[in-house]
C-alpha cells in the first residue's frame, strides 16, 4: 500500500512545479510585451524559489547542496537583472557565474573518464561554437565598459565548460534521459544568456521579442539542470 505521506508529497510537488510552469510563462509573457512592468518584480523572483520547493517535494529526492546554491546564485541574477544599469548586470552576471561555478563542480564527477573530453564531437562543437561568437559580443560590451568586456568573457567561457562537460556525461552513473536533460539544459543555459549578450550589446534596438526568448530558454533550462540532478543523485544512490 503506498504511504500517504508519499501521495500528498506528489501533489504538493505537482501543485509547485504547475506553479513555476505558470510564473515561467506569465514572465516571459510580460517580458515580450512589458519588460518594465511592476508586475515582473513579483513573476521573476519567484521562480527559482518555486521550483526549488517543487523538488524538495518530490517523493524520494532531495535537493542536492550544489542545485541549491545553484538556484540561489539565480535567484541573485534574476533579481538582479530586473535593474537596467551595468552595476545590475555586473551584479547579475555575478549571480549567475556563481551558479555555473557550481553546476560544473556538480558536473565533474560525472564526466566520461574512459575517453578524453576532447574527443567528444558535441563538446568540441560547443567549445568552436562558443570561441567563435563569445569575443565578438564581449568587444561590444567592452566598448561600452572595459570591466563589462571582461567578464562577459569569464561568464562565457563558464558556461561553455559546463555545456561542454554536459556533453560528455559517464553513462554508468547517470541514465540516458538524464544526460539529455543536463545537456539541453545547459545548451539552452548558453544560448538564453547568448541572447541577453546579443541584445543588450550588439543590437541598438534592444528588441523586446529577444527578452521574451531570454526567459523561455532560461526557465526551461533550469527544470532540465534540477530534474537532471535529481537523476545524478537516485543513480548514485
Amino acid at each position: 500500500m503506498k504511504d500517504p505521506r508519499s501521495r500528498f508529497s506528489t501533489k504538493r510537488h505537482l501543485a509547485l512545479l504547475t506553479g513555476y510552469a505558470a510564473l515561467s510563462v506569465a514572465d516571459t509573457w510580460l517580458a515580450t510585451t512589458r519588460e518594465d512592468s511592476r508586475a515582473r518584480w513579483i513573476t521573476k523572483p519567484l521562480l527559482m524559489p518555486t521550483l526549488a520547493a517543487a523538488m524538495t517535494q518530490r517523493p524520494g529526492n532531495e535537493l542536492s547542496g550544489a542545485t541549491a546554491v545553484g538556484l540561489v546564485g539565480s535567484w541573485v541574477g534574476d533579481v538582479a537583472l530586473l535593474g537596467s544599469s551595468n552595476k545590475s548586470f555586473l551584479r547579475g552576471m555575478a549571480g549567475f557565474a556563481a551558479a555555473q561555478s557550481v553546476y560544473i563542480g556538480a558536473v565533474i564527477p560525472m564526466l566520461d573518464r574512459s575517453t578524453p573530453l576532447t574527443k567528444n564531437p558535441t563538446a568540441k562543437a560547443i567549445a568552436i561554437t562558443s570561441v567563435a561568437a563569445t569575443p565578438a559580443v564581449a568587444i561590444a560590451a567592452g566598448r561600452q565598459d572595459s570591466t563589462l568586456g571582461t567578464a562577459v568573457a569569464a561568464y562565457g567561457a563558464l558556461l561553455t565548460a559546463h555545456a561542454a562537460g554536459s556533453a560528455h556525461l559517464d553513462p554508468i552513473k547517470i541514465p540516458a534521459r538524464r544526460r539529455r536533460a543536463r545537456l539541453l539544459g545547459a545548451l539552452l543555459f548558453l544560448l538564453s544568456d547568448a541572447l541577453i549578450g546579443v541584445r543588450k550589446f550588439v543590437l541598438p534596438s534592444h528588441p523586446k521579442a529577444l527578452e521574451g526568448a531570454v526567459m523561455a530558454t532560461y526557465t526551461a533550462a533550469q527544470l532540465l539542470i534540477v530534474e537532471s540532478a535529481r537523476g545524478a543523485a537516485e543513480q548514485q544512490g
